[in-house]
């Protein structure tokens, strides 16, 4: 069952920052939070959602 938890989460937080790339031609203030939640994806910041233990 943590395998399907894990790809629901993953799901989740892709689907939220895909949404926010979508928006990103929009503002410039959302085109750096794409670009940042794209950079929390990669590993370079820790990441703004907190999914508890893993």
């Amino acid at each position: 069952m943590q395998s399907t938890d894990q790809t629901v989460r993953d799901t989740v937080v892709l689907t939220t920052v895909m949404n926010t790339v979508r928006r990103a031609r929009l503002d410039a203030n959302i085109r750096q939070e794409a670009a940042h939640r794209i950079a929390c994806l990669r590993g370079a910041h820790p990441v703004p959602w907190n999914w508890g233990p893993r």
